[in-house]
């Protein structure tokens, strides 16, 4: 029963060190496709929606991929929380 259990969690834990955290997007503004955007990387502070005085430091490149013999550019993004300027 020990092994059984052992064995079971084991592939619990091996199935669950595969999964690929990813995440389906709509906006058209997350891909790109052909030549590289002009502009990239790009950083900005914008207001943290809810939460008056907190702000986002936001910043924003690029990643080349290869999809069905096209290059095509996805936009990653990293967020930071930071205190609005003055």
């Amino acid at each position: 029963m020990k092994f059984i259990l052992a064995v079971l969690i084991a592939f619990t834990a091996a199935g669950c060190a595969t999964h690929k955290e990813t995440f389906t997007s709509t906006n058209p503004n997350e891909l790109f496709i052909g030549k590289k955007p002009d502009g990239y990387p790009k950083t900005y502070i914008e207001p943290y929606p809810g939460y008056p005085g907190f702000c986002l430091d936001v910043k924003e490149t690029l990643r080349e991929d290869h999809f069905k013999g096209q290059t095509i550019w996805l936009k990653d993004k990293y967020l930071r929380s930071v205190d609005c300027p003055q």
